[in-house]
C-alpha cells in the first residue's frame, strides 16, 4: 500500500465515523457515498473488498452493529465504570476496562449517545443529582460542570413537556416549553418573520434535555438558541419521540 493509499483510507474511516456520531449509527454505503463524494469504485477491491470490511476497521463490526444499547443504560454502565476508577475515566482508560467488563459499550457507542466528553460529562452529572443512587458520582466530576449542572437540574419537577426544533430563514432555533397546549403559540409570537416547526421532542425534563441538544450542536451555535444545522443534525434531532 502507497502513501497516499494509506492517507486515503485514513480519511475514510475518520468520515465513518464522523458520520456514525451524527447519525447515531454506522453510515451505509449510499449515505457515505452522497455526504463525502467517495464513490465505490475509489476504494473497493483497492482498500476493501465490501463495505462492511470498512466498517469493521472503524470499530462498527458485526457485534456493534447488532448492539443496540439505550441512552440510559449505557450511562449506567459508564457510570459503574467510573466507580471503578474513582473518577470520570478517559476513552482509553474505558478502553482497558473493557477488556474486562465487556458490558461496557464501546467507545463509538458512547460518542453515538453523548456526542463527546462534555455531553457525557453532563449526562454523568445530571443522572447523580436526578437519582441518590448515583449521588457518589458528584466528587468524581468536574469542578467546573458541578454548578452549571446544578443550574441546568436545579427544580426538576419531572414535569412534562417539548423540546422543539424551529427553523427561521436558514437558522435552527432549539428551546424548550412546559405549557404543551398553547407553547407553540407563544413562540411562533415571539419570533420575527415566518417560523416552521420541524420536530418536538417529549420529555419529562425539558431544561435538561434542551440542554443535551444546545451542549450536542455547540459547535453550530450561531447566536443564544440558533444554531446554523447540517441535514444530519437535524435529522439526528427528529429520530428522539421522546428522551
Amino acid at each position: 500500500m502507497t502513501k497516499q493509499q494509506a492517507q486515503f483510507r485514513y480519511h475514510i474511516l475518520n468520515e465513518i465515523r464522523r458520520l456514525a456520531v451524527q447519525a447515531g449509527r454506522p453510515p451505509g454505503q449510499a449515505l457515505f457515498a452522497r455526504e463525502t463524494l467517495v464513490s465505490e469504485d475509489q476504494w473497493k477491491g483497492k482498500l476493501w473488498a465490501q463495505w462492511g470490511d470498512a466498517l469493521t476497521e472503524a470499530g462498527y463490526g458485526p457485534a456493534a452493529l447488532n448492539q443496540k444499547l439505550g441512552a440510559d443504560e449505557a450511562l449506567i454502565r459508564v457510570a459503574e465504570a467510573c466507580r471503578a476508577f474513582g473518577k470520570v475515566p478517559t476513552y482509553a482508560e474505558m478502553a482497558s476496562y473493557r477488556a474486562k467488563n465487556p458490558a461496557l459499550p464501546s467507545s463509538q457507542t458512547i460518542a453515538a449517545h453523548f456526542t463527546d466528553r462534555s455531553g457525557l460529562i453532563l449526562a454523568l452529572a445530571k443522572l447523580a443529582m436526578s437519582d441518590e443512587q448515583y449521588a457518589d458520582l458528584k466528587p468524581m466530576l468536574p469542578p467546573d460542570i458541578q454548578p452549571a449542572a446544578e443550574t441546568v437540574f436545579r427544580g426538576n419537577k419531572n414535569t412534562d413537556g417539548l423540546v422543539y426544533l424551529i427553523k427561521s430563514g436558514a437558522r435552527h432555533k432549539i428551546g424548550q416549553t412546559e405549557k404543551i397546549e398553547r407553547g407553540f403559540n407563544e413562540i411562533e409570537i415571539s419570533l420575527p418573520g415566518k417560523a416552521t416547526i420541524i420536530h418536538t421532542i417529549r420529555t419529562d425534563d425539558p431544561p435538561g434535555i434542551e440542554a443535551y441538544w444546545h451542549n450536542r450542536f455547540k459547535e453550530k451555535r450561531a447566536d443564544g438558541d440558533w444554531f446554523n444545522l447540517s441535514p444530519a443534525d437535524i435529522s439526528a434531532f427528529q429520530k428522539r419521540k421522546y428522551q
